[in-house]
């Protein structure tokens, strides 16, 4: 039979071993994994035009039209190059881009630069 002490320690013991997995949504919120976020390269166009993402992210463009396309920043880094750049990739061929900063970064297709896109990354 337990003792008063014992049923103590274990009242103590229990809601701190119990909590434990419930604490990091008491702290702030899980933490969620990078997500994949598809545009389709379709007509000239990218699809969506806009897109919101969360840094860690990728980004993945899929060119489903008959001609060669990128998608390549507007914006140009320290080494004078665009923030980032898939480089031309032809029908059925995809390309990915991590974004590991919060920015806004229009950006174009390099052969036909009429195409244009939006990316959002928020922190």
């Amino acid at each position: 039979m337990p003792t008063r002490r014992n049923t103590l320690r274990l009242l103590v013991s229990l809601p701190a071993f119990c909590a434990a997995p419930l604490m990091p949504a008491f702290a702030g919120g899980t933490t969620r994994a990078p997500a994949i976020h598809d545009v389709a390269i379709k007509v000239f166009q990218f699809q969506p035009r806009q897109i919101e993402v969360r840094v860690g992210d990728t980004v993945r463009w899929t060119n489903h039209d008959g001609i060669e396309h990128s998608a390549t920043a507007d914006a140009i880094g320290e080494d004078d190059t665009p923030v980032f750049d898939t480089g031309l990739f032809e029908r059925g061929e995809a390309r990915e881009i991590t974004f590991t900063k919060a920015a806004t970064l229009e950006y174009h297709c390099s052969r036909h630069p009429s195409m244009k896109g939006l990316v959002v990354v928020s922190p």
